[in-house]
């Protein structure tokens, strides 16, 4: 399985989230941590939330939404992914 088909979750048992002065503010209590996400993250986030889990999916939606190319839009979601993971704020199935 490539990285762009990498599946992702929320953890949304264990993390709570709200809008901030238009960022998006997560909160794990388990650790008692907190991490802001910028809107681009914000949208990501949402995206993960309303249902679409296939990195893939997100990295096209974000591309056409900012039409910006592809290949640059996928290091970073997978950037971001990386740090939502290792924080345990989602799940991967990798």
């Amino acid at each position: 399985m490539g990285v762009t088909s990498m599946i992702v979750r929320p953890n949304l048992v264990h993390v709570g989230w709200t809008r901030i002065n238009g960022d998006l503010v997560l909160y794990l209590p388990k650790n008692e941590t907190y991490f802001v996400l910028n809107d681009t993250g914000a949208i990501v986030w949402e995206l993960m939330v309303n249902g679409e889990t296939k990195v893939e999916n997100i990295v096209k939606h974000l591309s056409q939404m900012f039409h910006c190319d592809p290949s640059v839009v996928k290091q970073d979601v997978l950037e971001l992914v990386n740090t939502l993971k290792i924080k345990e704020l989602i799940f991967t199935d990798s």
